[in-house]
């Protein structure tokens, strides 16, 4: 028997056109709106009113002499026509000087989303659905340019059953700016890209949904609206250094290729620095650093601050970061089953970086080591995300096969470097977006999460800062404060399962909930 959830996300471009020209300045009166008559045009009607008014005043003056020769009474007719023609006027200039002229108030951009419904599905071991890709045409014609946000809201049409529910059910959202995903909010919009001039543009973004094991089964409706707000919202603000040691008050981000420019910049404390790959050219690991002259005093970001010169370090910014959503418990029961393997081997296995293991070679393992066989903290975790029990691999079989109808293929950039080490693997799932800073004295971890530890100098003395996030060691939480690792050749088996002790827990760092889905 299995059990659905049907993810309808509605893509509306409902209310998208946006007037820039502020409220305040549009004449509400008549049908058709207008704006006030241009300066210019206005001080050139007055000078003619003015010149003709002039002519009159000479021309009457003329007349009115000749009409005392001779007429005391046609000049007093003169005078009096004068003073009609001059009221008639100064009632003219003041009509004009009130009216408007109609003009229609053009919308100055517009959205419109390429698919106007999307479908997510989401099987019954929950965890995420597939993504789904669409594309926004935005027209601009704004000189000072536009920027696209997204905020989750619930579809009017919507039955009560099918609506948004409180927990057990996320959005997420790349495109434009956003490289890695990010979580949508039903109060807090979230931006896409800013562009700085008037003109058309296309932008493609992709959803995601993730729903926890307790969602019910059943079809929810959600609306993401995508909005174009006015670039006055777009320009960025000071910001206020929440470090103390920084000295500057007001950053932009600077971007910088990798870690090695990173490295090798001189950078000022206070400022704002983004890479856009980490180790591996294109490998799309992007994080975003505060220059400090001093390690914060906060325990996590103690542990992953990158040291540079002249003994300033980078703080990662690690705030946004969310997990996704929990695998379904089916899912998580056979991970741990195939982790379980491997302690059950005992000391047929060993703690031994120097040697291959199968997760490293297309060799037999078993046919080229003798036992114990080598493994690591971070193969240990790689094989188990792969779903190959122990006697499903090298070790004791002539292949690696998948014990159940799932397993991490390890998907990647191109040309990138498997993530066969325990930093490698936290900066993998960081791509993906499926891993989260761990919040000291919480146990936000469930069974199934893989979690990273991490320390200053995690390479040794004098350390290089080129591990990603400081990482020196991976495990993968069972339950019951117990967690299943390799991590030691002095253990009497290559995999224990122990106790969390609280050096363990000082140093935990990341947590990760991988996509058990399969094919990832």
């Amino acid at each position: 028997m299995t059990s659905d959830v049907t993810v309808r996300v509605k893509v509306s471009d409902q209310q998208t056109q946006q007037q820039v020209v502020p409220a305040d300045s549009i004449n509400k009166q008549g049908s058709g709106g207008g704006f006030p008559v241009l300066p210019l045009v206005g001080a050139l009607i007055l000078l003619a009113i003015l010149i003709a008014l002039c002519f009159l005043w000479y021309k009457r003056r003329r007349q009115t002499k000749q009409a005392a020769a001779t007429n005391t009474q046609r000049a007093r007719m003169i005078n009096r026509k004068f003073v009609v023609v001059a009221i008639g006027l100064l009632g003219a200039v003041a009509a004009v000087g009130h009216s408007t002229i109609p003009v229609r108030a053009e919308p100055t951009a517009e959205l419109t989303a390429g698919s106007k419904t999307i479908d997510l599905e989401i099987g019954q071991d929950r965890g995420d659905s597939q993504q789904v890709d669409n594309q926004l045409t935005v027209t601009s014609q704004h000189p000072d340019g536009y920027a696209v946000e997204a905020v989750l809201t619930e579809a009017p049409e919507a039955a009560e059953q099918a609506k948004l529910p409180k927990s057990g059910l996320q959005f997420t959202i790349t495109g434009g700016d956003v490289k890695d995903p990010a979580l949508l909010s039903t109060d807090k919009p979230t931006r896409l890209k800013a562009y700085p001039k008037p003109g058309k543009e296309t932008l493609p973004i992709s959803l995601r949904a993730a729903a926890s094991p307790e969602l019910a089964a059943g079809e929810y409706m959600v609306l993401v609206r995508f909005t174009v707000v006015p670039t006055a919202s777009n320009k960025p603000k000071p910001q206020q250094s929440a470090d103390a040691n920084n000295s500057a008050s007001s950053v932009q981000v600077r971007e910088l290729a990798d870690l090695n420019a990173l490295l090798a910049a001189d950078l000022a404390v206070g400022e704002l620095v983004r890479i856009n790959n980490f180790s591996q050219r294109n490998d799309a690991v992007r994080v975003t650093y505060r220059v400090a002259n001093s390690l914060p005093a906060d325990g996590v970001l103690q542990r992953v601050s990158v040291p540079l010169k002249a003994g300033k370090y980078a703080v990662p910014q690690l705030a946004g970061l969310q997990l996704p959503g929990a695998n379904g418990g089916q899912r998580i029961n056979e991970l741990l089953e195939v982790a379980q393997t491997y302690a059950d081997a005992g000391k047929q296995l060993v703690w031994d970086p120097s040697r291959s293991t199968p997760l490293s070679t297309s060799a037999v393992v078993h046919s080229v080591q003798r036992q114990p066989f080598a493994l690591t903290c971070s193969s240990f975790v790689g094989m188990t995300l792969s779903a190959w029990k122990f006697q499903n691999t090298t070790y004791v079989a002539n292949s690696n096969t998948r014990s159940y109808g799932w397993g991490t293929s390890f998907r990647r950039p191109a040309g990138t470097q498997p993530p066969f080490q325990a930093w490698k693997l936290l900066a993998w799932l960081h791509w993906q977006g499926r891993a989260a800073p761990h919040q000291p004295g919480v146990e936000d971890y469930r069974p199934g999460d893989i979690l990273f530890f991490s320390k200053q100098d995690p390479e040794g003395p004098g350390t290089s800062g080129r591990y990603f996030m400081n990482v020196y060691h991976v495990g993968i939480y069972m339950g019951g404060n117990r967690i299943i690792h390799s991590y030691s050749n002095r253990s009497t088996h290559g995999v224990e399962v122990q106790s969390m002790s609280s050096g363990l827990k000082n140093n935990l760092s990341f947590i990760a909930r991988p996509n058990l889905q399969g094919g990832s």
